[in-house]
């Protein structure tokens, strides 16, 4: 059973992995790298406003403002979210970028076969037009 239980984590693993690739067009080494750079981007972006938030919070529940130093708290916390999606996904280029032979590869073969197939429906259907010429 742990065994098969390691099968299904692996299998859950790489479906994520082909879904993040599917949603942001990830087909090289590169463009994830590209992906991660500008996650991290945004995530300083996020952390230098949350930091503003922060000063702000602590201003206003020195001037007595419990409202207001509230209001800071929850924005904060929505930024501190938003960073932990986009930490997400630098993870997960990461990922994509260590495996990324083993994902070319598999996702290579897909392609193959759905080529191959492809091929063999079309020939299918030439065929039965041709037999009923024939006929």
């Amino acid at each position: 059973m742990p065994e098969l239980r390691e099968v299904i984590r692996k299998l859950d693993k790489f479906i994520n992995k082909q879904r993040f690739c599917s949603l942001y067009r990830i087909d090289t080494y590169e463009q994830a790298e590209g992906l991660k750079a500008r996650r991290k981007e945004q995530i300083s972006e996020l952390a230098e406003e949350r930091k503003k938030l922060r000063l702000e919070q602590k201003r206003w529940e020195r001037k007595g403002s419990p409202a207001y130093a509230n209001l800071c708290r929850i924005a904060t916390q929505e930024k501190t979210d938003k960073m932990r999606e986009l930490y997400k996904d630098v993870r997960m280029c990461d990922e994509i970028i260590t495996d990324s032979p083993q994902v070319r590869l598999n996702a290579m073969r897909l392609v193959q076969q759905r080529t191959y197939e492809e091929q063999k429906r079309r020939l299918l259907e030439e065929l039965k037009k041709v037999r009923v010429r024939v006929r």
